[in-house]
């Protein structure tokens, strides 16, 4: 296992070489990297003020910078974008990170 990163007390993601975990309150999904054809970074709206970034992995080729916590399910889910979940999902991922570019700039 390459890490474990909480989104918050109820919200979890594990990386490691098989695939992706995703923990929440009652749901646990996982993706393997076989599965996954899209990764991505986009924003849920807060109200004016816009929001962090998240990174996003999906089976259904799903690609928006639109984003919201609802749309999670087993070929959907998302984490708070943190610099060191970019670099675990690098190890294993050698498609594009739809988004990045546009994040960092």
């Amino acid at each position: 296992m390459i890490g474990m990163y909480n989104n918050c007390v109820i919200k979890s993601v594990i990386i490691n070489a098989n695939s992706i975990v995703y923990t929440g309150i009652r749901k646990r999904y996982i993706m393997s990297w076989e599965e996954i054809n899209t990764i991505g970074i986009g924003y849920v709206p807060v109200k004016a003020l816009g929001g962090p970034p998240w990174i996003y992995f999906s089976a259904d080729g799903y690609f928006s910078p639109a984003l919201d916590p609802k749309m999670v399910n087993e070929k959907f889910f998302m984490v708070r974008y943190r610099k060191e979940i970019e670099d675990a999902v690098r190890l294993y991922w050698k498609g594009d990170i739809a988004g990045i570019n546009s994040m960092l700039s």
